[in-house]
């Protein structure tokens, strides 16, 4: 398969993106979109994206070498100022985290548990630490296909714990909207 979808993914939300005035507010519906008007994705297969690493005289430039926050990551678009990630999972889950970014995640391969939960503040010991309260909000099984949305700070809080081995999520994501610390 072609990852030819990916370039015309990032083309087509760029437009869009564009068209909204850069609005931060309005991408992770714009991601949504995206991701649902892409056939493509239905058939795409995780080994697919592994033999086009492999193979490729060139990758885009990755978001983050370094990141533990897939096993592998791997970027599959990069523009200016959003990128569209692929994630493995072997093992397991994520920690409680909220994000530093805006997008949407979309479940390739296997199936999740995610949960959300709400934060009340108590206490800012500094600006990147602070005392409160976690609360779980909502469950659900995610599988193949499903879609969410990710709202950068804590509009989102949330954790996935990954059911199949592997699994793969596709992330479509800006590269950082200016909201502050990203909190585990």
């Amino acid at each position: 398969m072609s990852m030819a979808i990916f370039a015309a993914m990032g083309s087509r939300l760029a437009a869009l993106w564009a068209a909204a005035d850069h609005d931060t507010g309005a991408f992770p519906g714009l991601a949504v979109r995206v991701l649902a008007e892409t056939p493509e994705l239905r058939d795409l297969d995780p080994d697919d994206l592994v033999d086009w690493a492999l193979a490729c005289p060139r990758l885009p430039t990755q978001l983050d070498v370094r990141s533990t926050f897939g096993e592998p990551p791997l970027t599959l678009y990069a523009g200016e100022s959003f990128v569209i990630d692929a994630y493995f999972w072997l093992d397991g889950t994520t920690a409680i985290h909220q994000h530093g970014f805006s997008g949407a995640f979309h479940v390739l391969a296997g199936s999740s548990l995610h949960t959300r939960s709400r934060w009340t503040l108590a206490e800012r010991v500094d600006p990147g630490f602070m005392l409160g309260e976690l609360a779980s909000e909502h469950a659900e099984l995610l599988g193949r296909g499903d879609t969410r949305p990710i709202a950068a700070g804590d509009a989102l809080i949330h954790a996935l714990f990954h059911l199949d081995r592997p699994s793969c999520s596709l992330v479509v994501r800006t590269r950082s909207d200016a909201i502050g610390p990203q909190y585990t």
